[in-house]
């Protein structure tokens, strides 16, 4: 591919040679008129010059100093010749020719010799006389004047590539936009039309960098929600794995239709709450409850239910102490599937044979407390309420099913809080309205 000039060296070029041709228009008539003035004052000179000599040859005077002088003639009127020198022998039809001039002053060339011509006559005596023609200054003067138009087409190019170089830096920084780069950004030069275009630059790269935060924003949320969805999806599958195994072992008929009957429910709340994560989202707000009045010690009694397979199997104690056994408003599916989360990394972090659960239920003044204690290793207290952020996990299995509970139970307008237990492990208090939910539902 041939390489294509730079249009600021064009422009440049072109501002210069424009410059330079406009300078010679008023310089070529001054340094033909100094050339002209030259010439003329040179004849006069020699003119001058000439004429002292024949006044003094008519005078018998000598001759005075004559420096130049190549060729000299001198003859009286009546044909005496009063004086005739020099190297340099001119042909008869010069002397006529330049004597026929009004000026008396030509120039001419005789072998090759560059000479001036001078004629002087009066009533007495012709003089004829060449002189070595003087040096010209106007080569002197036309390179200056060539010097000066190559000056000022330099400036003006220098000057004009001074002004479009921020264009060049522009295609740069829109270059380095176009790759992804972040920061970029011009410094405004003074120059109105110019600095318009940087304006517009600067705003389309910061219009770009909040576009690309906007979407890694939007796939953050993604990838989040498809964290909180694998938890919510993983913690369930283990509940229904031990009851599925339990209902293929127990040969009671009532007990296996019981625990066909939890394994459905529990089904359709897996389905519910994954169906409105990844519709809605638990931990930026954005989460709208269907909250209707739930009997707590059901719900509590159910997450016993698919819970206590996994605690037998760990040889835990999974035990409920409801001092409230009422009627709350909540949204039956997603607080349920938090309290289970509590429920979950509580028997993930007691010892095996040893373990003890408690769930209780209390009231403090017009809000619910629900407890979960156990006799784990507890919650490092330097983590503080970073607890319920996503990907922050401790030895009690604090994680994304913290952040999910924190977001659905102060989308029910209620609290949860860690601290340490009776049993010796962590105490995860969650506080929730005994009422209606003050305010809109997030």
């Amino acid at each position: 591919m041939v390489r294509r000039p730079s249009a600021l060296l064009v422009l440049g070029v072109y501002a210069g040679v424009i410059a330079a041709m406009a300078i010679l228009p008023a310089a070529l008539p001054l340094l033909y008129r100094l050339v002209w003035a030259e010439v003329r004052a040179s004849q006069a000179e020699f003119y001058t010059k000439t004429a002292r000599i024949g006044q003094a040859l008519d005078k018998g005077s000598p001759l005075p100093r004559s420096v130049g002088v190549r060729y000299l003639k001198a003859v009286r009127t009546d044909g005496t010749t009063l004086h005739r020198s020099g190297q340099l022998e001119p042909e008869a039809f010069l002397e006529d020719h330049v004597c026929g001039e009004p000026s008396g002053v030509m120039g001419a060339v005789v072998q090759n010799v560059p000479l001036t011509a001078v004629c002087y006559e009066n009533p007495q005596l012709r003089v004829f006389a060449l002189w070595d023609a003087p040096s010209r200054s106007y080569m002197g003067i036309g390179a200056f004047v060539v010097a000066l138009a190559t000056v000022a087409g330099l400036v003006t190019a220098l000057g004009v590539l001074q002004v479009l170089r921020p264009l060049s830096k522009m295609n740069t920084a829109l270059s380095e936009v176009g790759l992804g780069r972040r920061g970029v950004r011009m410094a405004y030069t003074g120059i109105h039309e110019i600095d318009e275009l940087i304006s517009r630059l600067n705003q389309t790269a910061t219009a770009v960098e909040e576009r690309e935060y906007a979407i890694l924003a939007r796939v953050s949320v993604v990838q989040e929600m498809a964290r909180l969805v694998a938890h919510e999806i993983r913690n369930p599958l283990q509940s229904l794995e031990l009851l599925t195994s339990l209902v293929a072992e127990e040969a009671d008929q009532h007990e296996r239709r019981q625990l066909a009957a939890s394994i459905h429910t529990e089904i359709q709340a897996l389905d519910d709450v994954v169906t409105r994560l990844l519709r809605e989202g638990a931990t930026r707000g954005a989460l709208r409850l269907q909250a209707r009045p739930c009997n707590i010690a059901e719900l509590l009694q159910h997450i016993r239910s698919v819970r206590s397979a996994e605690a037998q199997r760990k040889g835990a104690n999974l035990a409920l102490s409801m001092a409230f056994e009422g009627t709350v408003p909540l949204d039956r599916a997603l607080f349920s599937r938090s309290v289970e989360n509590l429920v979950a990394n509580a028997l993930r972090a007691v010892p095996s044979g040893t373990g003890v659960v408690r769930i209780s239920t209390a009231t403090d003044g017009d809000h619910l407390v629900l407890t979960v204690d156990d006799n784990g290793p507890g919650v490092d207290p330097a983590l503080g309420d970073r607890v319920f952020e996503p990907n922050v996990s401790g030895e009690a299995g604090t994680g994304l099913g913290l952040a999910l509970t924190k977001g659905v139970v102060e989308a029910h307008g209620g609290t949860v809080q860690f601290s340490s237990s009776d049993l010796g492990g962590a105490r995860f208090q969650v506080r929730v309205p005994l009422h209606a939910i003050s305010g809109p539902a997030r």
